[in-house]
């Protein structure tokens, strides 16, 4: 029994080995799961306008007329997962994503009594982001020098809007206290798509594009409030450029 196992064990050692002798110049792709390990940044950009007229105590009501134009902003993510090669097109990661970004500035108009011929003070706030998500990207092996993939995650954000200021347009106004600052959990999710490439059997890079909605965000109650809320944004989407570094292990 020894002997036949001894046997069986130096013929699989010398067929695995002419097969790396035939691949010694291509860069090995492991067959099983594999773990991963990808850390992306880049700029992201966003806008929003959303209008708001509410209430703020019974006989105060306000209109904030949002005016935010396109703008930067940070983006970062770190993701841990796994590897599968599908077949000798297909492989795909999945796993778990923690992002971040720097703020993002929001601005508007605000029109006293509802009425925009009393846009008397401009506002500014700021909104930023971290977030964990499951995460999965598809890639296509097209006999090139890149794999093109796709990808996509949902999850849950940690959104804080804060630094809420009134500034007056007339020298004769006075701005009534801010909103204050707020933490919001919501819902998120990414879809993106883009090229990627092996530097060698263990890293890769990549460059995409990827859409992202952070969710919901909303700024406390300003001092003597006694009505609604604050500011809030049902929607932040964001559109950023990725640049990714990949270890396969």
């Amino acid at each position: 029994m020894k002997k036949h196992a001894t046997h069986a064990a130096l013929f699989s050692f010398f067929v695995s080995g002419s097969v790396l002798a035939g691949t010694i110049e291509e860069v090995e792709v492991p067959y099983n799961w594999a773990k991963v390990l990808t850390l992306s940044i880049g700029p992201a950009w966003t806008n929003t306008n959303e209008t708001q007229t509410f209430f703020l105590k019974s006989d105060i009501e306000k209109t904030y007329a949002g005016s935010t134009k396109y703008q930067s902003l940070g983006m970062a993510e770190l993701f841990f997962g796994w590897q599968k090669i599908f077949n000798d097109t297909f492989s795909g990661h999945a796993g778990v994503a923690f992002g971040a970004t720097t703020h993002a500035e929001i601005t508007g108009d605000v029109w006293e009594d509802a009425d925009p011929d009393f846009n008397n003070f401009y506002y500014t706030y700021q909104v930023n982001q971290v977030r964990v998500a499951i995460k999965g990207k598809l890639l296509a092996d097209l006999s090139t020098s890149f794999f093109p993939y796709v990808n996509g995650s949902i999850g849950l954000g940690s959104n804080r809007a804060r630094n809420f200021v009134l500034t007056s347009k007339i020298d004769e106004e006075v701005p009534a206290p801010g909103f204050t600052a707020h933490r919001q959990t919501t819902v998120t999710y990414t879809l993106g798509m883009g090229l990627q490439k092996y530097l060698n059997d263990n890293l890769q890079v990549g460059i995409g594009y990827e859409f992202a909605d952070l969710g919901k965000s909303q700024l406390g109650m300003a001092p003597g409030q006694t009505l609604n809320s604050g500011l809030h944004l049902d929607h932040l989407y964001t559109k950023s450029i990725q640049f990714s570094l990949t270890y396969v292990a």
